[in-house]
């Protein structure tokens, strides 16, 4: 920071700057640097106008440096994870315009970053499902829910409909105005294509049950009335039987034979 801290003093008391204030690090005793915010004023000046003594302090910033590190590795990780995550995720504002999308969401929806940027969540939003959305953020905005998660359709490029999973939530400004939702959007499109195909299964397996039911019935039917039907001839039977069994007469079996 020499060169910095230099010539910024330089340039003050050449008149270049109005004050002289530099963020600069400073070697302690124990040999590690230290963040200090330097300010000086020229307090005496020669006959000729030219400074002859500057008067400055020089405050410990140390703590705001180490919380500006923290926020911006805080900010660096929500970016890497922003950006490459496998998953769609998008800033969007309390309109419902795309403020930043990553290449997952792009993807998905088949637009590129300009284009999805130009439009609105609610353009791409499938008109069936687009009043339950909105009642979502409605709720968000009124601070009656922090968060929400829905299935939803959306209207792909291709103009093909695409199944999501969003979950949505909302970061505040200070003064307590909404900033922006931050929304993630997964891909279920084959899940949905699954499920579909499997109730339409499921549909075609209670049909076919119900005709097998009907089948059965009609075949205990048709089991009451054969048996009904020949139960009569098979007592006739069973009687000559015995009559021809106890009979002692040739002449009486053979009748029972021309009876059966």
């Amino acid at each position: 920071d020499l060169k910095y801290s230099t010539d910024s003093i330089i340039a003050y008391v050449e008149g270049k700057t109005e004050n002289y204030l530099s963020e600069i690090r400073l070697r302690c005793k124990d040999g590690k640097y230290k963040w200090i915010l330097a300010r000086g004023k020229i307090v005496e000046r020669d006959s000729e106008g030219k400074p002859l003594r500057i008067a400055g302090t020089q405050a410990d910033i140390q703590s705001i440096k180490d919380k500006e590190g923290d926020i911006h590795l805080s900010q660096q990780k929500f970016s890497n994870a922003f950006k490459h995550s496998g998953i769609g995720k998008a800033l969007v504002s309390p309109e419902g315009k795309w403020i930043e999308v990553n290449n997952a969401l792009c993807d998905f929806l088949g637009y590129s970053e300009d284009e999805l940027k130009n439009m609105s969540f609610q353009d791409l939003t499938h008109p069936e499902d687009l009043d339950k959305d909105m009642l979502y953020v409605k709720q968000m905005l009124n601070k009656e829910i922090e968060t929400y998660q829905m299935e939803k359709r959306y209207i792909h490029k291709n103009k093909n409909y695409v199944w999501a999973l969003l979950t949505v939530s909302l970061v505040w400004n200070i003064d307590g105005t909404p900033r922006f939702f931050i929304s993630q959007i997964q891909d279920i499109s084959e899940v949905k294509k699954l499920i579909i195909d499997l109730e339409a299964k499921n549909l075609q397996l209670v049909t076919t049950t119900l005709d097998l039911q009907q089948k059965l019935k009609q075949l205990e039917e048709f089991n009451r009335i054969v048996a009904h039907n020949i139960r009569g001839p098979a007592g006739n039977i069973k009687i000559l039987l015995n009559e021809y069994n106890e009979s002692q007469d040739a002449n009486e079996k053979a009748q029972y034979i021309e009876y059966l």
